[in-house]
């Protein structure tokens, strides 16, 4: 076998050893790691604009209304109109140069912005058309980061729906063993607005019933492909509307 042959049997190898899931992992880092520059660029920029501008950055302290009211201009007077406040200010006056620098910044801080946004979508995507029933269940970015926690769809599938519960967990887990500590209810699902918004006596139990459809939502898309969340969903809505009620069930599983 000469080298051409190794060359083709290796490219064919690692091709087959990637799946959806790798795709799936590659574009949850990015989102994570674009997330942590931009928050890293916004508080270097907030704080310049701040000496700038103060009385428009006490208004501004959320980084998606920074970014949308001053990526038009951050002179003071542009800023100013938009915030319908005065442009007299007590903040230090840059020079021309300082502000067209600043604009540089808060533009690549908007790129930054954009580029996480349009990943985002196209991981929405990803997920909506190869694992709908995970989609309808648990939403595309819980349901990303299960897929990637777990290793694929098939290790989520015959995951036992009490260890999809606790993805994402495990530190909060490990402290559990080693030093005592009570054990996590929940893992990265808790992102779910089921969850996150309901009262926290409930959260655990509302937990429970989650992962259990999530663990029939992953197997449904692993061997049918055919989109049965609607049936999912609403038994999944019974049984937090009876927690919400009384908040007890003899099963969640």
């Amino acid at each position: 076998m000469d080298n051409q042959d190794y060359i083709r049997r290796a490219r064919k190898t690692l091709k087959e050893g990637l799946s959806l899931g790798d795709l799936i992992t590659k574009l949850v880092n990015l989102i994570d790691e674009t997330e942590r520059a931009e928050n890293t660029l916004f508080e270097a920029i907030y704080d310049l604009y701040f000496m700038y501008y103060p009385e428009a950055a006490a208004l501004l302290k959320e980084r998606d209304e920074f970014i949308a009211t001053i990526s038009g201009g951050v002179d003071r007077v542009d800023v100013g109109n938009v915030l319908k406040i005065s442009v007299e200010s007590m903040g230090y006056d840059l020079s021309g140069d300082d502000r067209s620098l600043l604009n540089l910044h808060v533009n690549e801080l908007k790129n930054l912005s954009d580029m996480k946004n349009f990943t985002k979508t196209y991981l929405e995507k990803v997920i909506r058309e190869n694992y709908p029933n995970i989609y309808e269940v648990a939403g595309y970015m819980v349901a990303a980061r299960l897929i990637m926690l777990s290793g694929g769809l098939k290790p989520l599938a015959f995951m036992p729906s009490s260890k999809v519960q606790i993805l994402g967990a495990e530190k909060a887990l490990f402290s559990h063993f080693r030093k005592g500590k009570s054990s996590p209810k929940y893992g990265v699902i808790f992102k779910i607005p089921t969850i996150e918004g309901a009262p926290q006596e409930k959260r655990g139990k509302i937990a429970r019933v989650l992962a259990s459809k999530i663990s029939m939502a992953a197997k449904l898309d692993l061997f049918s492909k055919k989109d049965g969340s609607a049936i999912l969903k609403e038994k999944l809505e019974e049984e937090i509307d009876r927690i919400m009620k009384n908040g007890t069930k003899k099963s969640y599983r």
